[in-house]
């Protein structure tokens, strides 16, 4: 399946929203974005996830867990910022110096049906004309 995860990042950046990057994992037939930040993830869905009727099934899709295929899920991990800015790797290829600066990266999963509603809610929320 080729999912074109370009559009939701230009669109989220739009919003003022910034996302690390999007993509489709094959493996888990999920696409994946990732959040610098909580407050990123937090405000994609404070646009998407109002509860209206019409937008019903997207909204309890976002808030399903458990054994829905089609429910949202939500992951944080953390990042060593600190081995970003590593220059010079020892002979096994790695530095092992210790860090002190981590953050936490939010990832989003959720079905590619739901990335064309995305892009609609998203679109509508950037250009309210």
């Amino acid at each position: 399946m080729e999912i074109d995860t370009s559009l939701l990042v230009a669109e989220l950046a739009k919003a003022g929203i910034e996302a690390l990057r999007a993509r489709y994992n094959e493996a888990s037939r999920r696409v994946v974005m990732e959040f610098p930040s909580s407050e990123d993830a937090s405000s994609l869905l404070n646009i998407i996830a109002r509860y209206v009727p019409e937008r019903e099934p997207l909204y309890a899709r976002i808030f399903a867990g458990g054994g829905d295929t089609l429910a949202w899920e939500y992951f944080v991990r953390p990042h060593d910022v600190s081995r970003d800015q590593i220059k010079g790797l020892d002979s096994s290829g790695l530095n092992w110096t210790p860090s002190k600066r981590f953050k936490l990266i939010i990832y989003v999963r959720f079905p590619p049906e739901d990335v064309n509603i995305i892009l609609s809610l998203l679109r509508d929320y950037n250009h309210p004309d």
